[in-house]
């Protein structure tokens, strides 16, 4: 008897021990091969042990085989980390390695949520690589995008969406849509998709806020928001930087300002970008530009231009800035054809800064920037061939002049 009074508790000892760490280990559900470690990540292999990732948000994960969700009962995805409740999500701290395999036919509707995309955060130290999201269908109310409603201080790399659909209420992108506090996203692309958002859309993400864009293109994409669009970012502001980029396609802002490549930079840099295709603005007194529609005290540097560029209801447009105050802009190019529809005027061949006035409206046209307010103009040419420091309609533009 005293023998196994003394091994009772043993054994159940044991079993409590066994028990308090499989409920500690919030993986412990994951169906697939793999720890969830750097070295031997989770091995993702169906659209149900993708589903599994929720139980583990700072894991290590691999995409083993392209997934297709039209071979799935599972329907509606509700996006990793989602909750109704905006303050309770769950950020992705951990790496996710696509792999180089495709996710198909994703379809995300979270009606009033917002972040909604395959995960709803990327928080600090977390990163997605190497993945393709393709033929998805997203809608809700803010930040909704494919891949993720928000990015934090970590890493997007060689990630694309093709042949997608993006409808939100605010804020969003194709690919992301809040990027900040020194994100980056790089090596990604947004082909054949489009975006229609209320108020801000962007090609490839929602907003930049001290965030970094490089090496990117969004091709042959349709942005379309009645506020801010722009063909990679609605905004790019607070230090941020958008570098070696492309655009092709249509950006429309129905009542508001639009850029190819942003509707607003302020405070922040665009270098080496290149834009092509259409961009328009419908609302009064907007600004549109073939790079940036407004840009404040941003450095515009390497860019060029072939959109087409119309402002209506005597608004400001032009190849590279629609509106330009306290900005250095420096070896850009306008090869585009800018015009302002309410007054039939255009700018074919002239390098100017207001040059061509409505009288009564004061709206302006000109193939570097529509108005331009206080800025340092550096070696810029329009599609003539009229450089910066020689003769333009209405006098010299000199180098280094502020304006």
């Amino acid at each position: 008897m005293q023998r196994s009074k003394k091994l009772f508790p043993s054994f159940f000892m044991i079993f409590l021990l066994l028990f308090l760490v499989q409920s500690m280990d919030p993986a412990v559900g994951f169906s697939g091969l793999g720890d969830g470690t750097a070295g031997n990540p989770f091995q993702i292999t169906t659209i149900s042990q993708l589903d599994e990732v929720r139980q583990d948000l700072s894991a290590n994960y691999i995409l083993m085989n392209d997934l297709d969700f039209n071979d799935s009962s599972m329907g509606n995805w509700v996006p990793l980390g989602f909750s109704e409740n905006e303050a309770n999500i769950t950020s992705f701290n951990g790496v996710f390695n696509g792999n180089n395999k495709i996710i198909r036919h994703l379809v995300i509707d979270t009606e009033k949520g917002n972040l909604s995309g395959l995960f709803s955060a990327i928080g600090r130290g977390g990163s997605v690589s190497n993945l393709t999201i393709s033929n998805a269908q997203v809608s809700g109310n803010a930040y909704v995008v494919v891949l993720s409603g928000s990015v934090v201080s970590s890493v997007i790399t060689n990630c694309h969406v093709m042949n997608s659909s993006v409808s939100s209420i605010s804020c969003s992108g194709i690919l992301a849509g809040n990027h900040y506090d020194k994100s980056v996203i790089d090596f990604c692309t947004v082909e054949n998709s489009s975006i229609f958002s209320v108020n801000e859309a962007g090609g490839i993400i929602g907003r930049n806020l001290d965030g970094i864009i490089q090496n990117s293109n969004a091709v042959s994409v349709t942005v379309n928001s009645v506020g801010c669009a722009g063909g990679i970012s609605s905004l790019n502001q607070f230090d941020s930087l958008i570098e070696n980029c492309s655009v092709t396609g249509f950006v429309s802002g129905l009542e508001s300002d639009a850029g190819g490549i942003t509707a607003l930079s302020a405070d922040s840099t665009i270098r080496n970008c290149r834009t092509s295709g259409t961009v328009q603005s419908g609302g009064l007194l907007q600004n549109t530009g073939g790079i940036s529609g407004i840009s404040s005290n941003t450095s515009l540097q390497n860019c060029s231009s072939l959109m087409s560029v119309s402002a209506t209801n005597f608004g400001n447009a032009g190849g590279i800035a629609g509106y330009a105050e306290g900005c250095f802009i420096e070896n850009c190019y306008a090869l585009n054809d800018v015009i302002n529809q309410t007054d039939s005027y255009s700018a074919k061949g002239n390098l100017s800064f207001g040059n061509c006035m409505a009288l009564k409206f004061e709206n302006k046209i000109g193939y570097i920037a529509g108005r331009s307010v206080n800025n340092t103009i550096v070696n810029c040419y329009c599609r003539d061939g009229i450089e910066s420091n020689k003769m333009i309609f209405f006098g010299r533009l000199p180098q280094n002049k502020k304006f």
